[in-house]
């Protein structure tokens, strides 16, 4: 019996200092790195976005939260067409350019995307009476108008910047910038209340605008130290980009606009409640899809650093993103048999039938952790995820016979 204890514990201990070789050459690794970070960075933002969100709700009307989000959107969507496919090209070019080239590049496709945000906001301005009739006040204060452009500029410069820092493996100054611009907005929403719908805003916008330059002062000089921004329109890397631009230009129109559209369509076509319940089910589409997004972004700038390698690091980011993916595929799956099992045992706690909920909560978690270690030597982390599912629907299969059975004794005694 000690010899066979000894076993299980000498292959726990070898599994588990090879995931721990494995995770420390990861770390070593700047596509793994990279999107590691790049997953951190749409987490944290996530949580503190439902922070500001959460403490405007109690701060300001439902009016003025409505009204910034018609602003805030506004101001996204520009940013899909005043990145003219530019992002993609940072990402592919930057890799391999010395401090001229990168200087001079990354220069005109941030003067050239202010321009283009420039006439699209101001055009917007103008149209402000069709487009989106609730925000006339804008154009009417001129602070305002000046603010509404401003954060539309550096909304578009912000997403290049990104584009910078994947192209050049340095997604860290990413995530401290977000991190820098979604505390301080939180912060911003005390200061801005008297301004009402506009407060929300400018703290959204002028949060964005000072990490948005503390990052070209701070970060974009430590990839080349003689970094500065500056209006520069240089013919000749508009001609080497025009190209890859334009048909990337396309493709994020594409790839942006069903998340746009699908839920004005399922709204005018359905009812507004669908087309909420749609937009929630795609917000948690997009969470899990950042897993896919982060990597192949990692992946697009290692392609670009070495394309002889370019198939070795293809085949390691699908690894690498199945393997975060498929267990939490599983679970998302395990809630399938765990809402049937919650309900069921709902149902008995308002009948007061505790000692069937107790019973079924019991097996659930010994069959879950005890499938769970049983799978992980052999499957690792999918093995957890294999191990939960299994147990949720091993117990809604048995909750289902104990139904099935009560209904035929029903159906039996009514005969009689």
């Amino acid at each position: 019996m000690c010899s066979k204890v000894r076993k299980v514990k000498s292959i726990v201990n070898l599994d588990a200092e090879y995931v721990k070789t494995i995770y420390m050459n990861t770390l070593k690794d700047p596509l793994y790195i990279n999107s590691y970070f790049s997953m951190v960075n749409t987490v944290t933002t996530a949580i503190l976005g439902f922070i500001f969100w959460s403490i405007a709700s109690r701060m300001y009307s439902t009016q003025d939260i409505g009204l910034t989000v018609i602003m805030i959107s506004a101001i996204s969507l520009f940013t899909v067409f005043t990145n003219l496919g530019f992002s993609s090209s940072l990402i592919r070019y930057l890799p391999l350019s010395n401090e001229k080239t990168y200087i001079t590049m990354v220069n005109t496709c941030f003067t050239v995307s202010s321009l283009v945000s420039l006439l699209l906001s101001l055009f917007y301005l103008i149209g402000i009476d069709y487009f989106s009739p609730d925000l006339a006040f804008i154009r009417e204060n001129w602070f305002f108008s000046l603010s509404f452009i401003l954060f539309s500029v550096v909304m578009s410069l912000n997403t290049l910047q990104f584009s910078v820092f994947v192209g050049k493996r340095s997604v860290k100054f990413e995530f401290i910038k977000n991190l820098v611009w979604n505390i301080l907005k939180i912060i911003l929403l005390f200061i801005f209340v008297w301004l009402g719908a506009f407060g929300v805003f400018a703290s959204f916008g002028i949060s964005l605008v000072i990490s948005f330059l503390f990052s070209t002062l701070f970060f974009l000089p430590k990839i080349y130290p003689k970094y500065a921004l500056k209006f520069t329109i240089d013919r000749k890397v508009i001609k080497d980009l025009k190209h890859f631009s334009a048909k990337n230009f396309m493709t994020d129109i594409f790839t942006t606009t069903p998340g746009y559209i699908l839920p004005i369509l399922i709204t005018n076509y359905s009812n507004p409640e669908n087309g909420a319940y749609f937009y929630m089910a795609w917000m948690i589409t997009g969470f899990v899809m950042m897993v896919p997004i982060a990597i192949s972004n990692s992946f697009f700038a290692e392609g670009s650093y070495n394309e002889e390698s370019v198939y070795t690091n293809f085949k390691k980011s699908l690894f690498f993103s199945f393997t975060l993916l498929i267990p939490m595929i599983i679970l998302v799956l395990s809630c399938l048999p765990y809402t049937f099992n919650r309900m069921y045992t709902t149902l008995k706690k308002i009948e007061k039938s505790m000692d069937i909920v107790m019973f079924v909560n019991a097996i659930t978690t010994i069959i879950g952790l005890a499938s769970g270690y049983f799978f992980i030597n052999s499957m690792g982390l999918v093995g957890i995820a294999v191990g939960w599912m299994l147990g949720q629907s091993i117990v809604t299969v048995g909750i289902i016979c104990r139904i099935s059975i009560e209904l035929i004794k029903k159906s039996g005694s009514n005969q009689r």
